[in-house]
């Protein structure tokens, strides 16, 4: 659906899709990231992990930090290799990461049907929570000190 709004003698074509090239997620990523800078002076800086078995990915980390927090945006290990320490061994290497830009604060959420008390074990604490997020789910925020 393209939606055309007129503003004096300007069409702007407003598109709503289901992805979007890298590049222009790029540009809306930097618009984003270049305005909070403007603000608090922090800009995010990415961190991903990849676990490959036989060089097939089977797992990763989407992170990124900013001032002296450190967001894990994305966890994932395929339904095949779970219940080998994987994740845990990322998230490891995620604190370690954190530690190394001085970060302070590592932050994740989660929702309570995905991995809560998997991040409790690995000595997160609950921050937050926001209930009937997805129906009859919760969305928790949790952290742990660097």
């Amino acid at each position: 659906m393209v939606l055309v709004m007129a503003q004096q003698d300007t069409a702007y074509d407003i598109a709503e899709c289901t992805d979007l090239p890298r590049d222009e997620q790029a540009v809306i990523e930097g618009g984003i990231n270049a305005h909070s800078a403007a603000f608090d002076g922090f800009s995010r800086e990415k961190f991903f992990i990849a676990v490959r078995d036989q060089g097939v990915l089977i797992g990763g980390m989407q992170a990124f930090h900013q001032g002296a927090d450190f967001y894990i945006k994305h966890l994932w290990v395929d339904a095949a290799y779970r219940g080998q320490g994987l994740a845990l061994e990322m998230m490891d290497r995620a604190g370690q990461e954190a530690q190394r830009r001085g970060c302070q604060t590592i932050w994740v959420d989660t929702l309570s049907y995905q991995a809560p008390e998997f991040y409790k074990k690995a000595g997160y604490e609950e921050a937050g929570r926001i209930e009937g997020y997805r129906g009859a789910h919760d969305r928790i925020f949790l952290r742990k000190s660097v």
